[in-house]
């Protein structure tokens, strides 16, 4: 049976942060009947994150050289929590998303990739098409803002149709407020979310043909993957080099990481830089549970 293929998004299916472009699609295409946006709006939002962010790190222990095991790291990243949903509350009031209707941040996400402001990692069309044609399911788990965004980028850079985009959080109604994904228990912020969606996603396949312990596929570049890349058979790290924060960080834990182009059909753990080398390595020919 082929296996389930999860991708995360920002960094991952794309080449960097998408959220910067979303916010400023947003800004630019804002309507007039609303009130103008207070100058610095925006950059107020992201600088009381920054500050949050970096007061708990500095006060988190064990810090992050002592933290030696995947037990310690995982609790780390769910710490963080109440400084995500912090940041989430005070994107709600700033109304950078308000007055949006249905559809549009995916006709953003489109033209964000046409116009070159958003890039995905190089062969991911190719990709996606090579697991479709094999059978397997395709899906996305990401703390992104907007599910609608990423169908738009995803679509606009390969074969969009049939890729699960359930598991990504929503910007709904005219108050542009982000919520949760339909069937999931609040918000996805953390990487014990994405684990959570993660498995739904893996538990609804199984039980419709993926067989009880059929096998999983996890892609991720950053800290907030690394629950889903440990769960999945295989875990797949995107990377620029071979030093990323996220392949440091796994070295940190005990784990060592070999490029894909090494990968001979064990469960475990490869990085890549794009999915050019995904598809040259012959991962969906090797791996020995397909």
């Amino acid at each position: 049976m082929p296996p389930l293929v999860l991708l995360d998004f920002d960094g991952t299916i794309t080449t960097a942060d998408t959220l910067d472009a979303l916010v400023a699609a947003a800004t630019a295409r804002r309507s007039a009947s609303l009130p103008a946006l207070a100058p610095g709006t925006w950059d107020a939002v992201v600088a009381a994150f920054l500050a949050d962010y970096d007061a708990h790190v500095a006060a988190y222990r064990p810090a992050e050289a002592d933290r030696r095991t995947v037990d310690e790291e995982l609790a780390f990243l769910e710490s963080l929590k109440p400084v995500e949903q912090m940041s989430l509350a005070r994107v709600d009031v700033s109304g950078v998303f308000a007055g949006f209707g249905k559809g549009e941040f995916e006709g953003f996400g489109q033209e964000a990739v046409g116009s070159g402001e958003v890039k995905v990692r190089g062969g991911f069309g190719g990709f996606v098409g090579e697991v479709m044609r094999r059978g397997a399911g395709v899906g996305v788990v990401s703390v992104n803002w907007s599910g609608e965004w990423v169908r738009g980028v995803v679509g606009a850079a390969g074969p969009g149709q049939g890729v699960d985009v359930r598991m990504v959080n929503e910007i709904r109604g005219l108050e542009g407020v982000i919520e949760g994904p339909e069937g999931f228990e609040g918000t996805v912020v953390t990487a014990g979310d994405k684990l959570l969606a993660a498995r739904k996603l893996v538990g609804e396949w199984r039980e419709t043909g993926g067989g009880r312990d059929g096998v999983w596929v996890y892609f991720g570049d950053s800290a907030t993957d690394l629950g889903c890349l440990l769960e999945a058979t295989l875990g797949v790290v995107m990377a620029d080099g071979a030093q990323s924060t996220l392949l440091k960080a796994l070295g940190r834990l005990g784990f060592d990481v070999p490029h894909v182009g090494s990968y001979v059909g064990e469960p475990g753990l490869v990085w890549a830089r794009d999915y050019e080398e995904v598809v040259k390595s012959r991962l969906l020919e090797r791996v020995s549970w397909a």
